[in-house]
């Protein structure tokens, strides 16, 4: 009987032990999650410390498309650099919800991040945080927001990013020889 209590005890005290060096039980880590989900398509981009993933699930729950990978240090603290610039955390918790004009579908999206023991969580449906002050509503989608998402993006798949910014029109031949852009 000693034995196994010693055996279990031991399997704890390893398991606690693991748990803490994986950064399982630290509360020091760096986490950001982006959720978008508008009408027919919802994205979910999650960057925890390095390791970062991105999931477009369909209307019908359907994995559209799922990728992950792991960031150079260079590239982890330049994304943790960046969102701690466009401040995120002074977004307020709540932007609300509006209707929308009717025209176009409202994007609803949610924003959690974690840096170091400091936690910040931000929301809103047709409603994001103002260019003026991220702190104030606004019913646009703002360049701040955008900002936020080209990060998000930019930093899961940056092959895709750079390829699109390097996308250049080829000039083409007029007929009088001389080339037209």
């Amino acid at each position: 009987m000693n034995f196994s209590l010693s055996r279990l005890a031991s399997v704890i005290a390893c398991c606690a032990l693991a748990a803490c060096q994986s950064g399982g039980g630290s509360k020091d880590g760096l986490t950001a999650r982006l959720e978008i989900r508008a009408p027919f398509e919802s994205i979910v981009y999650q960057l925890k410390d390095r390791a970062c993933s991105v999931q477009e699930v369909g209307h019908n729950g359907r994995i559209l498309h799922e990728s992950q990978r792991t960031l150079t240090h260079e590239e982890a603290a330049s994304f943790w650099a960046a969102l701690e610039q466009m401040q995120v955390r002074q977004w307020r918790r709540d932007y609300g919800a509006t209707a929308g004009d009717g025209r176009n579908p409202v994007t609803a999206w949610k924003l959690v991040t974690r840096l170091g023991r400091s936690s910040t969580s931000s929301q809103g449906i047709g409603a994001f945080p103002s260019d003026e002050r991220p702190n104030a509503p606004s019913t646009d989608t703002s360049t701040r927001f955008q900002n936020v998402y080209a990060l998000f993006q930019g930093t899961v798949s940056p092959q895709s990013t750079e390829v699109a910014a390097n996308q250049v029109p080829k000039a083409l031949p007029a007929e009088d020889g001389n080339a037209v852009r």
